[in-house]
């Protein structure tokens, strides 16, 4: 739920986010074409970063969570501990479409999305590169 201090702030939030999203979309596709090109995979980090924070701020924990996980991911993958795959892209790609989802339903009802399959879909590749 959004938190009542920062409710004039929606608006704002959703297109800002809708821009992180555009951004981290286009970057996944060319990375298909270009899996180590290092200026896309910061592309997919930073937008990552910045939903997160913002979503974090906003009251809206789900969200923020995933854009972490995703962030995380892109941080491995920079350390080239993750070598960035289709499987890979597919998944966060659907974890991409689940947040444009999630938005569109802050921005419709005020609430957000429980995105916990998802989390947990990216969680199990950290699981699996540390060994855990």
């Amino acid at each position: 739920m959004i938190r009542d201090n920062l409710a004039p702030y929606k608006t704002l939030y959703v297109e800002t986010a809708r821009e992180y999203l555009k951004s981290i979309k286009t970057a996944l596709v060319d990375l298909k074409i270009s899996p180590e090109n290092k200026e896309l995979i910061n592309q997919v980090y930073i937008g990552a970063h910045s939903l997160k924070s913002q979503s974090v701020v906003m009251g809206f924990a789900h969200t923020g969570f995933l854009c972490h996980t995703i962030e995380y991911i892109f941080h491995e993958v920079k350390e080239g501990k993750i070598l960035i795959s289709l499987p890979l892209l597919q998944l966060i790609s659907s974890a991409v479409t689940k947040l444009e989802n999630g938005i569109t339903t802050i921005e419709r009802d005020d609430r957000e999305v429980n995105m916990t399959e998802n989390i947990r879909d990216l969680e199990k590749i950290i699981l699996k590169v540390n060994h855990i």
